[in-house]
């Protein structure tokens, strides 16, 4: 599949499977609320556009990769833990663990921990210094650098 066709097929499961509403908030800090509502929404978009294309990027063919779920627990009223292994024949497994919160329905994601690493942290970190350094736009401008954009989904 080309990255556009990767970037077609995961764009709605992630957006459905990702809190991005609260993903933003959290990885802006106390700058949000001085955001427009037109940095808002635009900033939300671009951080959606970002995160699938990462995975976009990063899954280009399958070679016998499985995942597994490990656990579930609860964390608190508000969220449960899920923990992960990803399994490559011949490689070390990957150990994921989801932090996930109840939203309409549904569990959803709001942070991934990689090697003990929280996401949602090292994204507060990185974008934090940005706003406090140069503003909104400049992190706007930012992810649009980082994002690649796909093009047009040929059919078959």
């Amino acid at each position: 599949m080309s990255y556009s066709e990767r970037y077609a097929l995961l764009e709605p499961v992630m957006r459905k499977s990702f809190f991005y509403d609260l993903i933003v908030r959290k990885s802006t800090g106390d700058h949000w609320k001085t955001f427009s509502d037109e940095q808002q929404k635009a900033l939300l978009e671009k951080y959606i556009a970002w995160s699938v294309g990462a995975y976009a990027r990063r899954f280009t063919r399958y070679r016998g990769q499985e995942f597994k779920v490990v656990s579930s627990e609860p964390v608190s009223d508000k969220y449960k833990k899920v923990t992960c292994l990803v399994t490559t024949p011949g490689k070390e497994s990957q150990e994921l663990i989801y932090l996930l919160t109840h939203y309409q329905d549904q569990w959803r994601i709001v942070d991934i921990q990689v090697d003990g690493v929280s996401q949602l942290a090292r994204t507060l970190a990185r974008f934090t210094s940005v706003l406090d350094e140069q503003g909104p736009e400049a992190l706007l401008k930012g992810l649009d650098k980082r994002t690649r954009k796909p093009g047009p989904v040929a059919r078959k």
